[in-house]
């Protein structure tokens, strides 16, 4: 702390002085009396911490506890409270406090030491101070919950470029109006002053607490006990932890290797093995985010950075807890009503993607809905996807016996989380309608080639020609030949377009019908793996644990009486975060996911025959992927971690 134990002088300004007391509520009684303890965090700013009964014990407790990771060291005597007289005699650059507390309900009266102290304006500003064995805090800044390393934005997304052009408005405010000193450090709190309140809490037990306390013998034979089988089953643990994780890379080779780089790989293609790419990367990262938060806990200090990776750690494991309780719960649901799921999941591969796809088709050929087809077209189009749909149903058909064998895979992988149970079932609909997906590019790509010859046909009309140098419509003089060439094509290509139209029209339809069961099973997906459920359940027992900024709240004024200072009694309130906040990034994938799908440029992929991709993986993924670290920590170092902790 730079600002700690400044000496008390008060600058020269046209403002009077604010003097600013802040004091714990619920920790200094009005039947305590002795001599206040606490900061000089600077000339007015007092941070009071607790009250001792003699002077001594403050030099022998910052004796005791110079290796401290608190600020005990810059701890001083900055008064007394309910004391009629003082044996100690502050020193002349000293702040001095005389303070009466009367009743429990009454509050702090603060005595003038000098005449000087007239021209004070004393505000006394009450705090809860946060207990940190609870993980509470006081913080100025919302807590984050991404906890990323990096941004997940990519430099070309809508989003990444707004906030660039936020932050550069920002920095242009900044400049345009220049903050005054009054307003900078005499007129706000500070981050290290927050610290400062942060750990009060702790500094008073320390204080508190005798130094040659003894320990009651069934708490140490019990703990002599513990640490007994402790020690026994510890490298039992740890070398089924090394175990774990060298199964776990294998499992990662194996999903991330390409036969050649520009083949994908499987995490690239089924949505299975990206889940499980994921949760096997959680599970690497875990030991180590648990290892970090151990001696984080032996050392007995606790600060945001290291509670944001508490929550990261916690979140995750709730999610994954919670995730494998929704899995178990559907594999039984299924295995007891095994016979009733093979049924409807045949109904709907044999029923639905292959009887009335291939009715449809033949329907297409009679003058669907009254419409006049070319009817040379029109057969040469049916048999090509009757075929195709017979090749697929032939493979379906054998198949087929193995119905019930995928029903029970896909049930017990409930086992491994209900996301997996659902990312199994996005790619068992996907292997299943893949039919479908061939018939739908087939008619997107001749409707598509269909426009775009039509559309060089109209320039060749108009006497253009694009240049594909310069990328640009150039003038150009066609010869009769040529015009007339272009009319016949143009003519004949105006003539099939309705066939071809309602066609791709009815494949289309098949396959928005897929991918909105595709996008069904994402927006599920996303739900199980970003959803705060931690953060939420610690909102709703304890809201000191997710803060958002502190507030002051005005509680009582009076005014100078005898030998009192005029004093402001303000409440120094800490906001927990909404529930809005806490789903801000939930709100973000709900977004991206409607804006794929029901954007501007799918519409018009759709409307000029231009295949529609499903959502990239990446922008599903992305949040959790930015939690964990670039390269994954190996086994050997994984070793040496538990070891060296120990």
């Amino acid at each position: 702390m730079s600002r700690v134990n400044t000496p008390l002088s008060f600058p020269s300004s046209r403002f009077n002085p604010v003097l600013r007391v802040y004091w714990p509520k619920n920790q200094i009684q009005h039947t305590d009396s002795g001599y206040l303890v606490g900061w000089i965090y600077s000339p007015f700013d007092l941070v009071i911490v607790t009250v001792i009964k003699d002077t001594s014990r403050l030099d022998e407790f910052l004796k005791n506890n110079q290796s401290s990771f608190y600020e005990v060291q810059s701890l001083g005597i900055l008064g007394t409270l309910n004391l009629p007289s003082s044996s100690y005699v502050p020193k002349p650059e000293d702040s001095w406090l005389i303070i009466r507390l009367r009743t429990q309900f009454s509050h702090p009266q603060i005595y003038r030491v000098s005449d000087s102290d007239l021209f004070l304006n004393l505000h006394v500003i009450y705090y809860v101070p946060p207990q940190p064995k609870r993980l509470q805090f006081l913080s100025l800044e919302p807590l984050s919950l991404l906890l990323l390393k990096d941004s997940v934005f990519d430099d070309s997304s809508p989003e990444f470029k707004k906030n660039q052009h936020l932050q550069t408005l920002l920095h242009k405010l900044d400049l345009h109006f220049p903050r005054r000193p009054e307003n900078t450090w005499y007129r706000s709190l500070r981050n290290n002053l927050v610290e400062l309140l942060n750990q009060s809490f702790e500094v008073h037990v320390l204080m508190q607490e005798c130094p040659n306390r003894s320990k009651n013998l069934l708490i140490e034979s019990s703990k002599r006990s513990f640490l007994f089988i402790f020690n026994l089953f510890h490298p039992i643990v740890l070398f089924f932890l090394i175990f774990l994780r060298v199964l776990n890379e294998f499992i990662l080779q194996v999903i991330n290797y390409r036969l050649h780089p520009v083949f994908p790989n499987m995490r690239d293609v089924f949505v299975s093995a990206r889940q499980v790419d994921l949760r096997l990367q959680q599970a690497c990262f875990w030991p180590v985010q648990y290892m970090k938060l151990w001696m984080l806990r032996k050392s007995k200090h606790v600060v945001m950075k290291d509670y944001k990776e508490y929550i990261r750690l916690y979140n995750n494991l709730w999610l994954v807890a919670n995730d494998i309780i929704f899995g178990i719960t559907m594999c039984s649901f299924i295995l007891d009503n095994l016979p009733l799921v093979v049924n409807l999941l045949d109904k709907v591969v044999f029923k639905f993607a292959i009887k009335d796809v291939r009715v449809m088709v033949t329907w297409l050929i009679d003058t669907p809905a009254g419409l006049k087809l070319n009817n040379d077209i029109c057969k040469f189009i049916v048999k090509l996807s009757i075929w195709i749909i017979d090749v697929w149903y032939t493979v379906l058909l054998s198949w087929r016996q193995y119905i019930p064998s995928f029903v029970r895979i896909i049930a017990f992988s409930g086992f491994g989380g209900a996301s997996l149970m659902i990312a199994l079932m996005s790619d068992f609909l996907s292997i299943m309608t893949l039919h479908l997906y061939i018939l739908y590019l087939a008619a997107a790509r001749l409707y598509n080639w269909q426009l775009r010859i039509i559309y060089s046909l109209l320039q060749l009309f108009r006497g253009k020609k694009r240049n594909v140098l310069r990328n640009r419509i150039d003038s150009y003089e066609y010869d009769l030949d040529q015009l007339l060439l272009g009319t016949i094509l143009f003519t004949v290509l105006i003539f099939f377009l309705p066939t071809i139209y309602v066609f791709y029209i009815a494949f289309a339809v098949t396959r928005i019908t897929v991918m909105t069961c595709l996008a069904l099973y994402e927006t599920i997906l996303a739900f199980l793996n970003h959803f705060p459920l931690f953060v939420t359940m610690l909102r709703i027992k304890d809201p000191y644990r997710i803060p958002s900024g502190l507030s002051l709240e005005i509680v009582n004024s009076e005014c100078s009486k005898e030998n009192t200072m005029a004093t402001l009694y303000l409440f120094c309130k800490s906001k927990p975060m909404s529930f809005g906040s806490m789903f801000d990034h939930y709100r973000k994938l709900a977004r991206r996911l409607i804006s794929h799908y029901l954007s501007k440029t799918t519409l018009i992929s759709l409307l000029v025959g231009c295949p529609i991709p499903p959502i990239p993986a990446e922008q599903l993924y992305n949040i959790q992927y930015a939690m964990l670290p670039h390269s994954r920590i190996s086994a050997k170092n994984l070793w040496k971690l538990f070891f060296e902790s120990n």
